[in-house]
């Protein structure tokens, strides 16, 4: 394991370089110990402050973040809960630029050094931290992950296993990063990720899927990269915490509700590169299936139908698989592949087929081309995307 990401470094990261003694200030002149960091910022935000002054300000933050110092400034800016949020935020913002622009420049130690502020960063935020704070802390974790996850950096998935069970903010940065990752390492849109695609895609596919499917179905796949924490995999946990969460009182809570829309989240950017087997092996169908159910409009229609809709399309062969349950064959089939109307099907669903007959509609439906009436809000009557009701 890499120890050196366990805690945050005690000696001074410099940007790009090994220690100095001396700094020159932004603009040319004294030793800069970003004194003026909050002056600035509050300057920019001051609505009596002239354009020249805002201008001057935003300056001065721009080179504090190309500084020397800047990593462990930022660190320190960010990690001090007696600074307002907006100078803790601007920390994050100097670790980001470290991070974006002069990581290939970091020595082997001074990327582990970076790594363990992120890492310290994350495991201190609070429930009273402001979301954009929390959110900036789980962006930082996914860009370092990006440069170093699968070769330096291999027990992200234990100190995210440890993160898991300490609190629900703390979910919230595990899911980021999860949902994060899988939509930019296989999308291959994000030029960071796709340096390293493949690694980090075997990466991914080793964290998510559970152990017993890998040994079954990718017996020989390339067992190198020891990247994992435990054997039931992240597709199995994100399974776990939403029936977690419909067991609690998610009506009236409304954390309880963010972290099982967040979850959905999740699951659903894993949907398109997942192995099939997992998803059988881990019930996500059926887990899906019983958001269904609840009288919360928001998880009934918004996440769910997409993440749905994404197993159809991508793993079309899939409800096959449920033959021996026929309740959730029964429930996914009809429910999900044949419950769209006309308008709503191309919009939502992108399946194979959405042509239009006379008020008829075809889709697909386990395996066969099935033809049914349109029934939708938008024509005066209703389909399971244009309404709460299901199957209505």
């Amino acid at each position: 394991m890499d120890a050196g990401a366990d805690q945050a470094p005690q000696t001074a990261l410099t940007n790009g370089g090994g220690s100095v003694q001396q700094h020159r200030h932004p603009n040319g002149n004294a030793q800069n110990d970003l004194s003026q960091v909050l002056e600035a910022l509050q300057a920019i935000y001051a609505p009596q402050s002239s354009n020249e002054t805002r201008r001057q300000a935003t300056e001065y933050l721009e080179q504090a973040k190309r500084h020397p110092d800047a990593p462990q400034q930022g660190y320190t800016l960010a990690n001090n809960r007696s600074q307002p949020a907006q100078l803790r935020h601007y920390g994050l913002t100097m670790l980001e630029y470290s991070i974006k622009y002069n990581w290939e420049d970091f020595t082997v130690e001074q990327g582990t050094a970076l790594r363990g502020y992120v890492i310290e960063l994350a495991r201190n935020i609070a429930d009273n931290d402001p979301v954009y704070i929390r959110n900036k802390v789980a962006q930082l974790w996914t860009e370092v992950a990006k440069r170093s996850w699968g070769a330096e950096w291999l027990d992200m998935d234990e100190q995210l296993v440890s993160l898991w069970t300490n609190s629900l903010h703390h979910q919230a940065v595990v899911l980021y990063v999860l949902e994060t990752l899988s939509e930019e390492v296989f999308n291959r849109e994000d030029a960071t990720a796709g340096l390293r695609g493949s690694d980090l895609g075997r990466a991914c596919v080793e964290i998510f899927t559970p152990l017993a499917v890998l040994h079954k179905h990718l017996p020989t796949r390339d067992k190198s990269m020891d990247v994992r924490c435990g054997e039931e995999g992240w597709l199995q946990r994100l399974c776990d915490n939403l029936n977690w969460c419909l067991e609690q009182d998610y009506q009236n809570q409304e954390p309880i509700r963010t972290c099982a829309v967040k979850t959905m989240n999740a699951l659903r950017a894993a949907m398109p590169w997942i192995i099939p087997k997992a998803i059988v092996a881990t019930h996500v169908v059926e887990t899906l299936c019983k958001v269904l159910a609840v009288p919360v409009v928001e998880l009934q229609l918004v996440h769910l139908f997409r993440t749905l809709t994404l197993i159809a399309t991508n793993h079309p062969r899939l409800p096959s698989t449920f033959s021996n349950q026929p309740t959730h064959a029964t429930i996914f089939t009809r429910t999900i592949l044949s419950n769209w109307c006309v308008l709503c099907l191309p919009l939502e669903a992108s399946l194979s087929c959405a042509k239009c007959t006379t008020g008829q509609s075809q889709v697909w439906m386990s395996m066969t081309w099935t033809t049914r009436s349109t029934r939708c809000a938008k024509s005066s009557q209703r389909c399971v995307l244009c309404s709460p009701g299901i199957g209505s």
